[in-house]
């Protein structure tokens, strides 16, 4: 498959959050050098471990806390969760914002996993393209969507995020964090892709419905958690979680997040994190495509304020950016080998909007 490079896409979304590739090495380490290994490919199947329970800290624990993601069953929360892409290289703007507003109510917990009731409230994005070069008659492509207007919602183009407020799923969660699984979605996809799905081998459509789950829920939802650390911490504490990813959809890197904990206040604890990268694979090949990566950078910062006492997240405010510059060769009809460079900024803002504890 030819991998645009050099053409309108050479982004690299770095979501930076808890998880935020398809298959994140999760490495956690407090300052204290307790580290536990905890995989979080939710595409696989396989069921990571998960941490024995443990109680909520509360406000009357004088230095060390154990936090956890740990909602009372019967809590109802409703959230939305903000992402911006703004993308820039040579040839093309491309700016995107979407909104995402969504309910969820913790129904059972076993195993430190907690179930949620979820479902979308509502979808709203704009996207924009602005080429810089062969700029075409009418100018730069923008669109705008809400799963709210009722004219847009009969778009076959807008089809799956419709759907998707129409239907209620499970996520389940575990205490530190990473979105395990989504069920309710195979529904979905058999109406979204009609008879279609009949072309679809039956031993494949296990892998299409997990896809789906990632794009659809645990990419957006993953957003409202960060990485916990594993043991108890004190103000001041550290710990980190190391992931793979691909700059300009070529390069392997591998990039941490490290989180501190800054300040406990009544029931809430922020956390502040920086996103760095560790190492980067400088040169790759597929057919008679190639690239050589000149130069990168990646950086990110961020907060994110905890309820402590009941275990959800108040508020979170990520932002990072990406550059790079490589020299590729295959790309183009006559094979020349042209340099080009790209930027991504990115943010991720989530908002509790409104809880309700239950009994």
């Amino acid at each position: 498959m030819v991998k645009p490079l050099a053409g309108c896409l050479l982004f690299s979304i770095v979501l930076f959050s808890c998880s935020d590739s398809h298959e994140p090495a999760s490495d956690v380490t407090t300052s204290e050098s307790v580290s536990e290994q905890v995989s979080s490919d939710n595409l696989t199947g396989e069921t990571p471990p998960v941490l024995s329970e443990t109680p909520a800290p509360t406000v009357s624990d004088a230095n060390d806390r154990i936090i956890r993601y740990k909602p009372a069953i019967g809590d109802e929360f409703q959230y939305r969760v903000s992402m911006t892409m703004n993308a820039r290289s040579e040839r093309l703007t491309s700016n995107q914002s979407t909104n995402y507003y969504y309910t969820k109510r913790a129904v059972s917990r076993k195993d430190g996993v907690t179930s949620f009731a979820f479902k979308y409230d509502s979808i709203d994005m704009i996207r924009e393209m602005i080429p810089l070069v062969n700029i075409p008659e009418g100018g730069p492509q923008k669109v705008e969507f809400s799963t709210t207007d009722p004219t847009l919602r009969e778009l076959p183009q807008f089809q799956q995020y419709v759907r998707i407020t129409e239907e209620e799923v499970t996520l389940k969660v575990n205490e530190r964090g990473e979105i395990l699984d989504v069920t309710g979605v195979d529904g979905i996809v058999e109406a979204l892709f009609g008879e279609r799905l009949n072309q679809v081998p039956q031993h494949e459509r296990p892998a299409l419905y997990k896809s789906f789950a990632w794009e659809a829920y645990i990419m957006p939802l993953q957003q409202e958690f960060v990485s916990l650390p594993d043991s108890a911490v004190t103000v001041g504490s550290t710990w980190h979680k190391d992931y793979s990813t691909n700059l300009s959809m070529w390069f392997p890197a591998d990039l941490r997040i490290q989180y501190t904990l800054s300040s406990v206040e009544n029931n809430n604890a922020t956390l502040s994190a920086s996103l760095s990268m560790n190492d980067v694979q400088k040169q790759v090949q597929e057919g008679n495509q190639s690239a050589e990566l000149l130069k990168s950078s990646v950086e990110g910062t961020g907060t994110t304020e905890l309820n402590l006492k009941h275990g959800y997240t108040v508020r979170k405010l990520h932002s990072g950016v990406t550059t790079t510059g490589a020299k590729v060769k295959g790309m183009t009809a006559n094979g020349s080998e042209e340099t080009v460079e790209n930027t991504l900024e990115t943010t991720q803002e989530v908002q509790l909007l409104n809880v309700v504890h239950g009994k």
